[in-house]
């Protein structure tokens, strides 16, 4: 039977991530996005591939006030709230993109990936990262104004 499968190196991406959210001003040693678009980041696993009819993630980003989100790991993204999606980056390697939404609160957030594998639950704090308004989000600049 399959094994549980096991996370290994997480690579938050914050260069890439930091050019694409117009943020590198401030150094890429920390992951500085821009809410209403997406960041991406890396799962590496030591034992198996990922496997949708076996393993469930679910993201929590909770800001200081102990405000928690969350969000289970999607094939798309939904850009009304907050959202995580995967595609398969390399054997054994997903790449994934955490949305936050538009209306999300500016600031930092720990983000938090539990993993049901095979019956058995675990969970690893990914790090932190800040949210910055958007000047390029339409939702920035349209409040009150519903998108249908």
């Amino acid at each position: 039977h399959p094994a549980v499968i096991e996370l290994g190196d997480v690579d938050l991406n914050c260069p890439s991530n930091c050019q694409i959210h117009n943020t590198h001003f401030f150094g890429t040693d920390r992951q500085i996005i821009r809410r209403g678009q997406a960041f991406n980041f890396y799962a590496r696993f030591h034992n198996r591939e990922w496997d949708d009819s076996m393993d469930q993630a679910i993201f929590t980003v909770e800001t200081g006030s102990h405000t928690q989100n969350m969000c289970s790991l999607s094939r798309c993204l939904d850009q009304t709230c907050w959202s995580a999606s995967y595609k398969i980056h390399q054997p054994k390697c997903i790449s994934i993109s955490v949305f936050p939404p538009s209306n999300a609160c500016i600031g930092r957030y720990i983000l938090n990936m539990q993993i049901t594998s095979c019956g058995h639950t675990y969970q690893r704090c990914l790090g932190d990262f800040y949210v910055l308004f958007n000047p390029w989000c339409a939702g920035e600049n349209s409040r009150g104004i519903e998108m249908v």
